[in-house]
């Protein structure tokens, strides 16, 4: 990874993508995870049920892994070219508590996310991803992001319980 203007290196994310492989598994991994955190991730990382729901073809979950002292914030799609119905693959983003502080614009890590497909080799998800230097910058959001972005936030930084939103699918409306 190349340095950055000011000559350190960049800060790097770890991350993970689960799938199927005879049966929903973790597929590859840029860190090594304790029983409990790949517990977790594997069940958060897996839609419930037999078949997708409409509106949510692809959604995104984040959660805590406190053994490993990271938050999870996965996005998932729903995988139509995979024989068995109700595949997804998720590709999860593991943020340290330091990419934690630096990160001021949540919306600066949807370019990490990277949709696979079965004809993917998973390689290049054993080594960590750097931080876009965007996410590190004040965000800018549309006034019709700012609301339901400012409450989940907040709700995420100021209570230790799980925070659900929820709606009709899995875009933010009005």
């Amino acid at each position: 990874m190349s340095p950055t203007e000011d000559g350190k290196q960049p800060l790097t994310i770890d991350h993970a993508l689960h799938g199927y492989a005879d049966g929903h598994r973790l597929l590859a991994c840029s860190t090594k995870l304790s029983r409990e955190s790949q517990r977790t991730a594997l069940v958060l990382s897996d839609v419930s049920g037999p078949t997708m729901t409409p509106g949510f073809e692809t959604h995104f979950t984040g959660y805590p892994l406190p053994d490993d002292r990271l938050f999870a914030l996965g996005k998932t799609w729903h995988a139509p070219e995979m024989a068995r119905v109700g595949c997804v693959w998720t590709h999860t983003l593991l943020l340290s508590n330091a990419a934690i502080e630096v990160v001021q614009d949540v919306f600066g890590l949807l370019d990490l996310f990277q949709q696979p497909s079965a004809k993917s080799d998973f390689g290049d998800c054993f080594a960590p991803l750097a931080l876009p230097s965007h996410a590190t910058r004040s965000p800018i959001l549309r006034s019709d992001q700012q609301q339901p972005a400012r409450s989940v936030l907040t709700a995420l930084y100021s209570t230790r319980q799980p925070v659900f939103f929820v709606g009709e699918d899995a875009r933010v409306s009005d």
